[in-house]
């Protein structure tokens, strides 16, 4: 072991014998990870309005589409109208290619920033789940019912939660996020559905409030607003980009070692 002098050590070590003649086994596992970045005109929300509740949750378009702006919107609101309730709700999605992948992947998350549009104490005031969506690489008003378990017919719509008409593919149970402040990372850890899919380009995820997920009145008739917004894409720069942190395995060995030494340079591995 030799000390650098800078902080840093080399170690050397000599590889046996058998390890010369062998290589290294099947029984090796090597782990990697990926970072991958969401679609510019895939991450959005949509935007549907209408008077009644029963109307706006299993609309088959939106009203409103935004992919552009550096933050989009995920919310149910309510806006008193006189004597009539304006209801709101706002379906976030975002689109990854992963066709780059290679190897088997092991766990999925999602990554994301709060952005400061809306005050911590206002923004930060509900729960969400995260489903599979079906929506295009590029959003547009049709896209408010692209995922996976809406239903058309005199049923039209879906519904979420723990009940046998859980027509959804869920990547996560509920989030509660709510005591954040503007410009955390929220890292969320997505379940075995999205391991599956994020194999299959693209993946995509759709961002449903509490109330939409559940298909539930929402906030009634009180005329007051839940939901958050989060840093998208076209936001300038990448470091508050919503993005994916795959790790990935190979079974099967990728090097063999037939002669030499092998250094390490300094004490950690980093993975990014």
């Amino acid at each position: 072991l030799k000390d650098n002098g800078d902080g840093t050590y080399e170690y050397t070590k000599y590889p046996s014998k058998d390890l010369y003649l062998g290589g290294i086994t099947g029984s090796v596992n090597y782990i990697d990870a990926e970072t991958v970045y969401a679609t510019a005109t895939g991450d959005g929300f949509v935007n549907s309005s209408y008077s009644h509740w029963n109307t706006v949750h299993p609309a088959t378009t939106g009203n409103t589409v935004d992919y552009s702006s550096a933050h989009f919107r995920i919310h149910d609101y309510a806006i008193s109208l006189g004597k009539t309730i304006q209801h709101i709700l706002r379906r976030g999605f975002l689109y990854f290619d992963t066709s780059g992948l290679s190897g088997t992947v092991s766990s999925v998350n999602l990554v994301t920033t709060v952005h400061p549009t809306w005050n911590s104490g206002s923004q930060l005031n509900s729960q969400y789940h995260l489903v599979k969506s079906t929506a295009a690489s590029t959003l547009s008003v049709d896209s408010y019912n692209d995922f996976e378990g809406w239903r058309a017919g005199a049923n039209a719509g879906f519904n979420g939660g723990t009940s046998a008409d859980d027509d959804l593919t869920d990547y996560t149970t509920q989030q509660d996020w709510k005591n954040f402040d503007d410009n955390d990372v929220i890292t969320t850890t997505l379940n075995s559905a999205s391991i599956n899919d994020v194999s299959t380009s693209p993946f995509r995820i759709a961002m449903l409030q509490k109330a939409d997920f559940q298909n539930y009145l929402g906030n009634g008739n009180n005329g007051s607003s839940q939901g958050m917004y989060l840093y998208s894409t076209d936001q300038t720069g990448t470091s508050n980009d919503p993005y994916l942190s795959i790790t990935l395995r190979w079974d099967t060995p990728r090097i063999k070692i037939l002669s030499g030494q092998t250094k390490i340079l300094s004490g950690n591995t980093i993975i990014k």
